[in-house]
């Protein structure tokens, strides 16, 4: 059974990987989806660390560019740009959940903790 959670954790990161940073889209991060992002990393955080959650597909990602550091650095950057702009405007907006701010702080920290 270890493998069948193994095979399933590599799929639901595959699949993160190519909905939040797929090369081929070209897609600049929106508010929009650095909230997704933000509650991905949030429930990950029922089965693992949400480091550890973020760093695993930080790291995919990274292979999968196979282009050196810059662009994995531009895009990480893009996205604590937007997750920060998300942050900011969530409490501009005043009412949100707190469980959403909570998610975006905790997807920065995650972030930020990978090496």
């Amino acid at each position: 059974r270890v493998n069948d959670s193994d095979a399933m954790k590599k799929m639901v990161l595959n699949t993160f990987e190519q909905v939040f940073f797929a090369e081929s889209q070209n897609v600049e991060p929106t508010v929009a989806r650095a909230v997704q992002l933000a509650h991905v990393v949030d429930a990950a955080a029922l089965h693992v660390s949400q480091t550890e959650f973020v760093e695993d597909l930080l790291r995919r990602f990274r292979s999968s560019l196979g282009a050196g550091d810059a662009a994995f650095l531009e895009t990480l950057r893009a996205w604590v740009r937007v997750l920060f702009s998300a942050f900011s405007d969530l409490d501009e907006a005043g009412g949100e959940d707190h469980s959403v701010r909570r998610a975006v702080v905790n997807t920065l920290v995650a972030i930020s903790s990978v090496k």
